[in-house]
């Protein structure tokens, strides 16, 4: 499964601190083979918080990554962001 990265997330991670974008490639790495196998889901924390098709995963225990699936073999990582920029996000959609 490819995983592709939204313009305003390449953005963000450029300006992440070293141990949080450690922690962001750990998650990422793990994702292609969680997502889809709900008993796998634990590590990253995998789960759907918009009825159209938008999933988040821990990041830590502060930050999520919202994502979306916009082909059966690619994986839309959008933001990276506490709990009121998910929201803020999810309320842009």
């Amino acid at each position: 499964m490819k995983i592709a990265l939204a313009r305003r997330l390449q953005k963000q991670l450029q300006r992440l601190p070293p141990p949080l974008l450690e922690d962001f490639l750990g998650a990422v790495d793990q994702l292609p083979d969680s997502f889809g196998r709900p008993h796998t889901h634990l590590g990253v924390g995998i789960r759907k918080i918009h009825p159209g098709g938008v999933y988040e995963f821990r990041v830590g225990k502060r930050y999520r990554v919202v994502f979306t699936q916009p082909q059966p073999d690619l994986l839309m990582l959008h933001i990276l962001g506490d709990h009121d920029e998910v929201q803020r996000f999810l309320n842009s959609l």
